[in-house]
Protein backbone atom coordinates (compact mmCIF):
# COMPACT_ATOMS: atom_id res chain seq x y z
CA UNK A 1 0.00 0.00 0.00
CA UNK A 2 1.34 3.22 -1.10
CA UNK A 3 -0.90 4.84 1.92
CA UNK A 4 -2.79 6.65 -0.14
CA UNK A 5 -5.44 3.87 -0.86
CA UNK A 6 -6.29 0.88 1.22
CA UNK A 7 -4.65 -2.39 -0.15
CA UNK A 8 -6.22 -4.40 -2.83
CA UNK A 9 -6.86 -6.99 -0.17
CA UNK A 10 -9.17 -4.85 2.44
CA UNK A 11 -10.87 -3.73 -1.24
CA UNK A 12 -11.34 -7.56 -1.81
CA UNK A 13 -12.89 -7.79 1.78
CA UNK A 14 -14.88 -4.87 1.74
CA UNK A 15 -16.95 -6.25 -1.40
CA UNK A 16 -17.05 -9.80 -0.57
CA UNK A 17 -18.58 -8.11 2.95
CA UNK A 18 -20.74 -5.69 1.26
CA UNK A 19 -21.82 -8.58 -1.60
CA UNK A 20 -22.60 -11.34 1.02
CA UNK A 21 -24.53 -8.84 3.41
CA UNK A 22 -26.85 -7.88 0.52
CA UNK A 23 -27.31 -11.48 -0.77
CA UNK A 24 -27.87 -12.45 2.77
CA UNK A 25 -30.40 -9.85 3.04
CA UNK A 26 -32.35 -11.21 -0.17
CA UNK A 27 -32.14 -14.70 0.77
CA UNK A 28 -33.81 -13.76 4.66
CA UNK A 29 -36.48 -12.05 2.12
CA UNK A 30 -37.09 -14.95 0.21
CA UNK A 31 -37.67 -17.22 3.41
CA UNK A 32 -40.40 -15.37 4.09
CA UNK A 33 -42.69 -15.94 1.08
CA UNK A 34 -42.01 -19.32 0.97
CA UNK A 35 -43.57 -22.61 2.80
CA UNK A 36 -42.48 -23.57 6.30
CA UNK A 37 -40.67 -26.43 5.18
CA UNK A 38 -38.74 -24.24 2.27
CA UNK A 39 -38.24 -21.44 4.90
CA UNK A 40 -36.18 -23.73 7.10
CA UNK A 41 -33.97 -24.44 4.36
CA UNK A 42 -33.62 -21.22 3.15
CA UNK A 43 -32.94 -19.79 6.63
CA UNK A 44 -30.14 -22.53 7.06
CA UNK A 45 -28.44 -21.34 3.72
CA UNK A 46 -28.78 -17.50 5.70
CA UNK A 47 -27.15 -18.32 9.02
CA UNK A 48 -23.87 -20.37 6.96
CA UNK A 49 -23.80 -16.67 5.11
CA UNK A 50 -23.88 -14.93 8.72
CA UNK A 51 -21.54 -17.00 9.83
CA UNK A 52 -19.32 -16.73 6.36
CA UNK A 53 -19.86 -12.73 6.58
CA UNK A 54 -18.63 -12.67 10.60
CA UNK A 55 -15.45 -14.41 9.46
CA UNK A 56 -14.80 -11.89 6.74
CA UNK A 57 -15.49 -9.10 9.04
CA UNK A 58 -13.20 -10.38 12.08
CA UNK A 59 -10.83 -11.23 8.79
CA UNK A 60 -11.27 -7.69 7.98
CA UNK A 61 -10.66 -6.00 11.36
CA UNK A 62 -7.55 -7.78 11.91
CA UNK A 63 -6.35 -6.71 8.72
CA UNK A 64 -7.19 -3.36 9.33
CA UNK A 65 -5.05 -3.38 13.00
CA UNK A 66 -2.24 -4.62 11.07
CA UNK A 67 -2.63 -2.43 7.91
CA UNK A 68 -3.70 1.03 9.45
CA UNK A 69 -6.17 2.88 6.85
CA UNK A 70 -4.91 5.90 4.71
CA UNK A 71 -4.94 9.06 6.26
CA UNK A 72 -8.04 11.48 5.58
CA UNK A 73 -7.49 13.78 3.12
CA UNK A 74 -6.31 17.25 4.81
CA UNK A 75 -9.17 18.94 3.30
CA UNK A 76 -11.54 17.66 4.91
CA UNK A 77 -12.76 19.71 7.77
CA UNK A 78 -12.33 18.29 11.50
CA UNK A 79 -15.85 17.34 11.97
CA UNK A 80 -16.21 15.40 8.67
CA UNK A 81 -13.19 13.08 9.98
CA UNK A 82 -15.41 12.91 13.23
CA UNK A 83 -18.07 11.74 11.54
CA UNK A 84 -16.63 9.63 8.85
CA UNK A 85 -15.03 8.09 12.00
CA UNK A 86 -17.86 7.65 13.74
CA UNK A 87 -19.67 6.21 10.74
CA UNK A 88 -17.15 3.68 10.40
CA UNK A 89 -17.35 2.06 13.89
CA UNK A 90 -20.19 2.35 13.78
CA UNK A 91 -20.87 -0.11 10.52
CA UNK A 92 -18.32 -2.45 12.60
CA UNK A 93 -20.08 -2.37 15.60
CA UNK A 94 -23.22 -3.11 13.94
CA UNK A 95 -22.21 -5.79 11.52
CA UNK A 96 -20.19 -7.73 14.54
CA UNK A 97 -23.57 -7.58 16.42
CA UNK A 98 -25.80 -8.76 13.87
CA UNK A 99 -23.65 -12.11 12.27
CA UNK A 100 -22.28 -12.91 16.04
CA UNK A 101 -26.11 -13.38 16.88
CA UNK A 102 -25.95 -15.84 13.52
CA UNK A 103 -23.25 -17.54 15.37
CA UNK A 104 -25.29 -17.97 18.36
CA UNK A 105 -28.39 -19.44 16.90
CA UNK A 106 -26.13 -22.19 14.94
CA UNK A 107 -24.53 -23.20 18.15
CA UNK A 108 -28.07 -22.74 19.78
CA UNK A 109 -29.60 -24.90 17.77
CA UNK A 110 -26.91 -27.33 17.22
CA UNK A 111 -26.70 -28.01 20.82
CA UNK A 112 -30.34 -27.86 21.30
Amino acid sequence: MDGKRYSGFAMILHWLIAIAVIVNWRVAEAAEHATEAESREIMGTHMSIGVTILVLILLRLAWRLMHPPPPIASHVSGWERMLAKSVHIAFYVLLVDVYSGEVVDVIYDFFW
